[in-house]
């Protein structure tokens, strides 16, 4: 019965898109067709989907007006939608950085992008309203207000008979009035670049691959060398400008703070503070204030009893301190800090911090996992100049 009801489905869109094309005047189909093989031109003459967009882009706006087009494609590893590409008016970074970080699980059947790629349809909402937004679920709802817009057309994108993602049209200005053979029509030109997003998708995809494969390599090469500099050289100074190199290959950073525990006294001293933004008298304001191993006292002693990693991209006044902290910020405000603790043979020793003066932090796990490993060659390091200094005072 299923089958019945589907193949009847079928038969009336055929129908439906047979009259479509016998409504459509001579010039339209001739321009449309003119359309449609200036895009089937870019798509044989270019990777880049970016001029691809662009001749779609002009196109549609011939058959309706919309400023924003965003691509979505299935990851299996992690079962979601993920966006790669979004073009168009209003889709600055901090936007496009927003949703490249909110991946949509497809187990979220009622989202609206979700529901296009399982059910393999168009999904039109010419019009949103205040009403119609009372029901829309809660992952729809946040994307909305992350970018607020007054009509979304959503096509899957198939190749090979194969769901691959979706693309999405939206208006943030106007509603639309699709009507049904617009929807046919624009799907066309979907299924005209379906084959080249995915290409482009899977080119990307290579080149990063190729790209972390090469970052690898240097990596390696330079952790063999801090090696090097730490068996040769008991000077933490020299072992870390050597370290320093790699590190800042991963990310940027303005200062760098190396606390070492006292165990009698329970506390976290600092012991080492590199960055050309920490003066001398900036650096004495810090030694003064006391940083007990309390679990709860600071985020680094947090760090220091736990072993996890405490990551803050984006700090602002406002953020929740404890009282340690609230001290070491009056005395020289952060806008973002990573501290990781220090290992040695399973213990720890101590805790390194990274911070920036105005810019903040986006690491993504790979960049996190990176630099625990050149933290834990700078474990040894520190660990040996203090137990070299230690001796050489009781000489």
């Amino acid at each position: 019965m299923n089958d019945l009801n589907k193949t009847k489905q079928q038969l009336i869109r055929e129908l439906e898109e047979l009259r479509y094309q016998l409504s459509l005047n001579q010039d339209a189909q001739r321009q449309e067709l003119s359309d449609i093989n200036a895009v089937l031109m870019a798509i044989n003459s270019t990777l880049n989907l970016d001029e691809v967009v662009a001749r779609v882009m002009q196109a549609l706006n011939k058959v309706f007006k919309f400023d924003q087009i965003a691509i979505f494609i299935f990851n299996a590893e992690n079962n979601c939608l993920e966006v790669t590409n979004w073009y168009g008016e209003g889709v600055t970074a901090e936007l496009e950085n927003r949703f490249t970080q909110h991946a949509i699980s497809i187990d979220l059947e009622e989202e609206h992008l979700v529901r296009c790629f399982l059910d393999s349809e168009p999904k039109i909402i010419n019009h949103i309203t205040p009403e119609l937004l009372e029901h829309y679920c809660d992952a729809d709802l946040e994307m909305f207000e992350w970018n607020p817009h007054k009509g979304i057309a959503s096509f899957p994108l198939e190749v090979q008979g194969k769901v691959i993602g979706t693309i999405s049209y939206v208006n943030t200005l106007t509603p639309f009035s699709l009507r049904r053979h617009d929807v046919h029509r624009i799907g066309r030109y979907v299924a005209a670049i379906a084959t080249t997003i995915n290409n482009a998708y899977l080119v990307r995809k290579t080149q990063y691959a190729l790209e972390r494969s090469r970052a690898r390599e240097r990596e390696i090469e330079h952790l063999n060398r801090v090696i090097l500099t730490t068996n040769a050289s008991l000077d933490l100074d020299e072992v870390f400008a050597a370290i320093q190199l790699g590190l800042k290959d991963i990310f940027e950073f303005d200062a760098v703070g190396i606390q070492l525990v006292n165990e009698a006294k329970s506390l976290l001293n600092i012991h080492k503070v590199y960055g050309d933004v920490v003066t001398e008298k900036l650096l004495q304001q810090w030694r003064a204030i006391q940083i007990s191993t309390r679990q709860d006292d600071s985020a680094s002693s947090y760090v220091y009893v736990t072993g996890e990693i405490f990551y803050f991209p984006k700090i602002t006044a406002n953020d929740a301190f404890t009282e340690t902290d609230k001290q070491f910020f009056r005395v020289k405000p952060f806008s973002a800090y990573l501290a990781l603790p220090l290992f040695v043979l399973g213990e720890t020793i101590g805790v390194i911090s990274f911070f920036r003066e105005q810019l903040f932090f986006n690491l993504e796990q790979s960049d996190l996992d990176r630099i625990e490993r050149y933290v834990a060659s700078l474990s040894t390091a520190i660990n040996n100049a203090r137990n070299y200094e230690r001796a050489r005072n009781h000489a």
